[in-house]
């Protein structure tokens, strides 16, 4: 028995095309994605062996060939840079942010300011002829 109109070929008010549903046991896609970033991979290297997970692997290989140069996977490296944030790394192995000592904010503002006096408007603000 189906639930389509036989004139229109459309399912019926109220009835499903799947009335039993995605069975219960099947993964989303969430699911699935996450599962596999997280395998865990043996790796041989000059160190030792070393277990990383999909993901790790995957952001590496996109880093060393970043590094060589390649253009696609320097931008994707950037775009990971811009989405993972060192809090949510597994490894403790992030790195350190030296920063200058704080100074009061109107010092900052007066450092500013003298930048921008220093700086050249943009060509789009210029006059016809002004340029």
């Amino acid at each position: 028995m189906t639930n389509r109109d036989p004139k229109t070929g459309r399912f019926t008010a109220g009835a499903s095309g799947n009335p039993d549903g995605r069975p219960k046991d099947r993964e989303n896609k969430k699911t699935l994605i996450k599962r596999l970033m997280s395998e865990q991979h043996s790796i041989k290297s000059e160190d030792g062996t070393r277990a990383l997970s999909t993901l790790e692997l995957l952001v590496e290989t996109v880093r060393n060939r970043a590094l060589k140069g390649n253009p696609l996977d320097i931008k994707l490296h950037e775009k990971l840079d811009n989405h993972i944030q060192p809090e949510t790394c597994v490894d403790s192995k992030v790195g350190v942010l030296i920063a200058p000592e704080p100074i009061p904010p109107d010092e900052w503002i007066e450092r500013e300011e003298a930048k921008n006096l220093e700086r050249k408007p943009p060509p789009e603000y210029f006059g016809e002829g002004d340029v």
